[in-house]
């Protein structure tokens, strides 16, 4: 996982580690082990900054099928 705000620490000391957008892609299509998922699916829930990455990748996804479906329509 990514550091993408160096500045800031956890009660622990350590900085916050964010997964790298390759990472949310892929446990959005489901492609992660059980223990990354819920590593991922952990963060998520208190990262605003990943919930938005993750909604992009879906709309992304959403239009590339569109595309698809167009084409193979035709």
């Amino acid at each position: 996982m990514t550091d993408l705000r160096p500045g800031l620490r956890h009660m622990n000391n350590t900085p916050p580690q964010h997964p790298s957008q390759q990472q949310l892609g892929a446990y959005s299509l489901g492609r992660l082990s059980a223990d990354e998922s819920d590593t991922i699916s952990q963060h998520i829930l208190a990262c605003e900054q990943c919930c938005a990455t993750l909604d992009e990748l879906a709309n992304q996804s959403d239009r590339f099928l569109q595309k698809l479906k167009r084409m193979s329509s035709r």
